[in-house]
């Protein structure tokens, strides 16, 4: 990823607000679905104002996110409207400039506004006086009391989740890297007992299409447990 600039805090506020207005829901999903895997070529900022970047699909497409006047955002694919290559870039674009892509996806899929945070400002609040406080055995229960529920949300998407799990390992992104990494395991694997609940509610008429949202979905976050599971030390 490459940039000259960012868009300054209040064009980033007015352009997201813009385009959850207009974005089709099913066009939010594919973009997601590109950027995750790494669709996106690249990513620039020209003059605060315009996000431009390169999306590869069937062909590689040019887009461009006039932030000024969305209006005005284009991509040289054949859709006529605001397209999955779109939601692409911003997504690519907000990992870009340090904010969260996933956070950014769940805002325009359910509503939200974007909150700039000064990490100075709330280091005490994310992090407790003393790490262990929670032992790590009464983790998965504190979890279960913060969002225990949110399964009963997944309907016809297991996006809510994405949302739980950026709030669990926000919890603890402060805290020693040791204990975050097993922190971080917990928060996978109730999030993954989460989806399988959500799962096993499903009626058999929509049984094939949670099956592939549920591979889809989950993938990523085991790939990334058995990532921080590679980093222990047994010994140590």
């Amino acid at each position: 990823m490459s940039g000259f600039f960012q868009l300054d805090e209040q064009r980033l506020h007015a352009f997201e607000s813009k385009l959850a207005d207009v974005m089709p829901v099913p066009n939010l999903e594919k973009g997601w679905d590109f950027y995750r895997r790494e669709k996106v070529l690249n990513v620039q900022v020209m003059d605060g104002s315009a996000i431009y970047g390169a999306v590869r699909d069937t062909d590689i497409y040019a887009v461009t996110l006039d932030a000024d006047d969305i209006s005005f955002s284009t991509c040289t694919c054949s859709y006529k409207g605001y397209c999955q290559h779109m939601a692409a870039v911003y997504y690519a674009y907000c990992e870009f400039a340090g904010e969260s892509a996933e956070g950014a996806h769940n805002r325009l899929l359910y509503g939200g506004e974007l909150v700039s945070v000064d990490p100075s400002k709330t280091e005490h609040a994310q992090k407790p006086a003393d790490a262990t406080a929670v032992r790590p055995e009464e983790w998965l229960g504190q979890m279960e009391r913060l969002h225990g529920d949110v399964w009963r949300q997944c309907r016809h998407s297991l996006h809510p989740l994405q949302a739980v799990l950026s709030s669990l390992k926000g919890l603890s992104k402060t805290w020693e890297e040791g204990l975050r990494r097993l922190h971080w395991m917990h928060a996978i694997v109730f999030v993954i007992e989460l989806a399988e609940k959500a799962y096993s509610a499903t009626d058999s008429y929509n049984r094939y299409y949670y099956e592939m949202a549920f591979a889809r979905m989950t993938e990523p976050w085991v790939n990334h447990y058995h990532e921080l599971a590679g980093e222990l030390e047994p010994g140590a």
